[in-house]
């Protein structure tokens, strides 16, 4: 039994570990791939420049976009192909720039942009807007 148990994690965690590493510019649409793959910068040293969700083909669920210091730069979240969530995009320092929200691809819920220094400049509340 233990033994089973270790085989099926070990299943897991390769299964996990070789979609990860998925590149996203072999992927055709007609794929319909299911899992996360990943983009690089240019280079040997195939650092990530955004992960991708996928499900049936679809975007569907975090996408993530770093600059090439490895920084979080932008997170996105997708269902069923249309944007769905939150959204936020940061500059290279590190200060969020933006906060958004949609719902099946409609912009949705309080929308807030600051400016460089983190001073808010910008909002607006989509959630009356049909």
């Amino acid at each position: 039994m233990k033994q089973l148990f270790i085989t099926g994690l070990m299943a897991c965690l390769t299964l996990s570990l070789t979609a990860q590493d998925t590149d996203c510019s072999q992927i055709k649409p007609a794929d319909k791939f299911t899992g996360t793959c990943a983009t690089y910068f240019p280079g040997e040293k195939k650092d990530i420049k955004e992960t991708r969700a996928y499900k049936d083909g679809l975007p569907h669920g975090e996408w993530k976009t770093y600059n090439e210091a490895g920084k979080l730069r932008e997170t996105a979240n997708y269902k069923d192909g249309k944007k769905d969530g939150e959204w936020l995009i940061w500059d290279d320092s590190g200060t969020k720039r933006y906060q958004m929200y949609y719902s099946n691809g409609t912009r949705t819920g309080l929308w807030i942009r600051w400016n460089e220094k983190g001073e808010e400049f910008f909002r607006k509340d989509y959630s009356a807007a049909k």
